[in-house]
């Protein structure tokens, strides 16, 4: 079984470093956030207080707010002022995540969230560190059974969590962590209802809400038991799509509808032409994975290999689709009874998380 560690960074594609500054005679502490610039790819940086809503995430300097930043651009948020906890706990806490005690400093966010009187704000988001910190203890053990009693334990953690916060910002990475988990255990559509609940959460901005939705119909296809679901959620989000995103539900359109009728060849055909139109690699990288899935879903596992081996050597931009190919090709190699292959793969997991997670 592989793992996907979320080692010095928040799981699921979000770096968190907490620097609470509730001393006195210090000026408050914004949330630092580095973000990718949509429209020109720069790194850029902004403090304030960071929220999500309908509205986006947005970082807010008083009553003023900054443009929406889509979730998947934010590279990086440092925590600044969190109402009720001393900095100096904090402080402590963060020491001993850098020196490997995992446990320890779980304990401590377990134990200030355990204060009467927090704000719901505090409080979420020492429940989403001690889930990180727990995360990253399943992640260090070694495969086996312990390891999956560990992870399902994490995975009903996280859903828990996601079930019961309404909103927040944390929502987001909490998301992408469960499902990564759910998705190494091999619970696709688990997975997918996991992104699901965030596809229709009324407090995710739209841009959210969408490629939750997109997540979801992927996971589908992937579960293979759920064609008939994802082609018409695909073709639903055809109906008012544009772009780059009406280029990735199509491919999606494509893989569930000629799966589920047994026509791999002629959708494998279809997809290659919508690529070949594209200068996109996240439509290159979605088309890439899906071509995947219908050579596995024709039986036709060393084709399928040559597809996902493009993501992961090539397109390697885009970490989720990195991910899920390095699973797939683990499990073909399994199935090729290949050992030295497979090791190589899980190899790679391994030594790629901080490019996974970054």
């Amino acid at each position: 079984m592989m793992r996907c560690s979320v080692r010095g960074m928040v799981a699921l594609g979000l770096f968190i470093a907490i620097h609470h500054a509730v001393a006195y005679g210090q000026a408050p502490i914004l949330d630092k956030v580095v973000y990718r610039d949509a429209k020109d790819g720069s790194t850029k940086t902004t403090e304030g207080l960071l929220k999500a809503s309908s509205a986006g995430f947005q970082v807010f300097r008083g009553d003023k707010a900054g443009e929406p930043i889509h979730p998947k651009n934010i590279l990086a948020v440092t925590i600044g002022d969190l109402p009720g906890v001393e900095r100096s706990t904090i402080r402590s806490a963060l020491t001993k995540e850098a020196n490997g005690e995992y446990d320890a400093a779980r304990t401590i966010y377990r134990d200030l969230n355990s204060k009467a009187g927090l704000d719901e704000r505090t409080k979420r988001h020492l429940e989403f560190k001690e889930l990180l910190l727990t995360n990253r203890i399943v992640n260090d053990l070694a495969p086996g059974a312990e390891w999956e009693k560990q992870a399902d334990q994490c995975i009903r953690g996280w859903t828990n969590f996601l079930l019961t916060q309404p909103s927040g910002w944390e929502l987001w990475p909490a998301t992408v962590a469960c499902a990564r988990l759910q998705i190494e255990r091999g619970q696709y559509e688990d997975a997918a209802r996991t992104w699901n609940r965030l596809s229709k959460n009324p407090n995710m901005p739209p841009e959210a809400k969408l490629e939750a939705a997109l997540q979801e119909i992927d996971l589908l296809i992937r579960a293979k038991t759920a064609y008939s679901t994802a082609t018409t959620n695909a073709a639903q989000l055809l109906k008012t799509a544009t772009g780059t995103t009406k280029d990735r539900l199509s491919i999606y359109e494509l893989t569930a509808s000629h799966a589920s009728s047994n026509k791999h060849g002629e959708g494998i055909a279809k997809i290659r032409q919508i690529m070949n139109a594209s200068k996109d690699p996240t439509v290159h990288a979605t088309g890439f994975a899906m071509i995947g899935e219908l050579y596995l879903a024709d039986n036709k596992p060393q084709e399928a290999k040559w597809e996902f081996l493009m993501i992961e050597n090539v397109l390697h931009h885009d970490k989720e689709e990195v991910f899920k190919a390095l699973q797939r090709l683990v499990t073909i190699c399994e199935l090729q009874k290949d050992d030295d292959k497979v090791r190589r793969f899980r190899d790679r997991i391994h030594t790629s998380r901080d490019i996974l997670l970054e």
